[in-house]
């Protein structure tokens, strides 16, 4: 007949463990120097000469990769669905704390993103300009994806915005459209140029050969 054993300590040449059962558990691989430490179920560390682990789960979980420069800490929940997680890698850093932020760098191609709160404010940059931003995403948000093009928006999204100001090797345009389009501004490159009222009820067209009045959509 089987008998529980409360305390047990082996070793070997290869292997020492010893055990408080069910509290505590140690157990220390000498041909791979890999170690475990266990503690009522919830602890758990594990050490080798490239890999290193501490969990008390559910409150958090700590891993590091000494032969990839790997860190990862994870906090109030499991891995990917933990509330905060903080993973560092030579290509980035990730830090985040579900719904309040998180910050996203990525080294290869010198990016990095924060939001906070999202859609409450957000911004993304590369090589240190920001290639876009936003606040509550309706309320004000700005791209510049390159350097050539930029876009504006204040009150509303892409062409419905009230204010909206955008940016191109061709043209710059400048509109405010409160309820209905109110005032247009446009100059092109080549050395056109034009605003107008109410959609083209009143405005005026300039071009390098002389300038036109527009009124009620025709040109005079």
């Amino acid at each position: 007949m089987s008998q529980l054993v409360i305390y047990r300590q082996e070793e070997t040449p290869s292997n020492r463990s010893h055990r408080l059962f069910p509290i505590y558990s140690y157990q220390h691989d000498l041909t791979e120097d890999v170690t475990q430490t266990r503690i009522l179920l919830v602890y758990k560390h594990e050490q080798s000469p490239i890999h290193a682990a501490d969990r008390l789960l559910p409150l958090w979980q700590y891993e590091r990769w000494n032969d990839q420069s790997e860190t990862r800490l994870n906090a109030l929940g499991f891995g990917s669905l933990s509330l905060y997680e903080h993973h560092t890698k030579p290509t980035g850093t990730t830090d985040r704390f579900f719904p309040l932020y998180e910050y996203v760098s990525n080294h290869d191609r010198d990016e990095t993103e924060f939001s906070l709160l999202w859609p409450l404010a957000n911004y993304k940059s590369r090589q240190g300009t920001v290639t876009s931003a936003s606040l509550l995403w309706w309320l004000a948000s700005y791209e510049h994806p390159d350097a050539d093009h930029s876009s504006f928006h204040l009150f509303g999204g892409s062409k419905m915005a009230m204010v909206r100001h955008t940016r191109s090797p061709q043209e710059s345009v400048f509109e405010l459209n409160p309820v209905i389009p109110l005032y247009r501004y446009r100059h092109a490159t080549d050395g056109n140029s034009s605003w107008d009222i109410f959609g083209g009820v009143l405005g005026l067209d300039t071009t390098p050969k002389g300038t036109r009045v527009k009124v009620l959509f025709v040109s005079l």
